[in-house]
């Protein structure tokens, strides 16, 4: 049982939900991380940022959200 299900690539969204403060119990379901963020050669301006590759951007992302127990399911098969 599930308190937030995400549908789609809002990594920041699942983050949010299961911080230690707000403990939610959250599912990510998307086909893949990202987006077209993870697929552009170089993303400027991004807060924090001034110019980074979308594949790093993506990553960073990820790697912050893995502290969390966030539940994903990430593919075309997402119907486990």
């Amino acid at each position: 049982m599930y308190d937030v299900i995400i549908v789609g690539q809002v990594l920041r969204a699942g983050g949010e939900c299961i911080r230690r403060r707000k403990r939610l119990k959250a599912l990510l379901i998307s086909e893949n991380i990202g987006g077209q963020v993870s697929r552009t050669s170089g993303v400027e301006n991004y807060l924090g940022y001034q110019f980074i590759e979308g594949a790093e951007l993506i990553s960073k992302f990820e790697s912050q959200v893995a502290q969390y127990a966030l539940d994903q399911r990430i593919g075309a098969n997402v119907s486990r």
